[in-house]
């Protein structure tokens, strides 16, 4: 019945977790994506951007994601690419402290300002590990992994894969125009892709081979 309804109205009633049959999607919309709690991280944050002269209005809803799906999941081992700024990175910091972080950011200026960041955060965990080009597979595997697609040298689905195991979840954003939609579109037509989920502006992807596969709207 759903794939009658037309978009707005598919994410509308997921987003409650109606016709989600599946108990780890239904937890996963209902208790992470769509979850009404808040954390300190989502104060705490913006208050550093502005004593770093940052506009704190950079903080968006992605941002409240990507913490609240660290903080789910709990991996171990992080991997962002395209880290820029550091602002996301302050969140996944925040939510795993004692998980190791490595950046991927070939901006020498976004670089410096985001060790800044990192390094003026209050009770910080250890520093990321920062670099400038996406680490050889042989570093990893990698927990989650976090793709910013408005940087260049966006990785293959292959790369993605090699980076990770049976059980690493991937998180693509933004994912509704230029690159980056025509990535996510790759990505939902990759049979390897098991289960992914649309949440308006980004993409969570589970390329686990236990699950059943499913691409929804939420």
């Amino acid at each position: 019945m759903f794939r009658m309804l037309p978009k707005w109205l598919i994410r509308k009633k997921r987003s409650k977790g109606h016709g989600v049959h599946s108990p780890f999607a239904f937890e996963l919309i209902t208790k992470v994506i769509h979850s009404p709690h808040a954390y300190y991280a989502f104060y705490d944050i913006p208050d550093l951007l502005k004593e770093n002269n940052l506009n704190s209005a950079r903080v968006t809803p992605f941002n409240h994601l990507s913490f609240r799906l660290v903080n789910h999941f709990k991996p171990k081992n992080i991997l962002e690419i395209h880290s820029g700024q550091g602002i996301n990175t302050l969140f996944l910091s925040a939510a795993a402290p004692a998980s190791r972080l490595t950046c991927v950011e070939a901006n020498q200026d976004s670089l410096d300002v985001a060790r800044i960041l990192l390094q003026n955060r209050l009770n910080a965990p250890p520093k990321p590990c920062w670099r400038q080009s996406v680490p050889d597979p042989r570093e990893g595997p990698f927990d989650a992994i976090f793709v910013y697609t408005g940087g260049n040298d966006l990785p293959s689905v292959d790369t993605l894969l090699k980076l990770g195991h049976s059980d690493t979840f991937w998180v693509i954003h933004p994912i509704r125009r230029g690159s980056g939609k025509q990535f996510w579109k790759s990505i939902v037509n990759e049979e390897r892709a098991y289960v992914t989920f649309n949440n308006e502006g980004a993409g969570i992807v589970f390329p686990w081979p236990g699950l059943t596969p499913f691409h929804y709207w939420v």
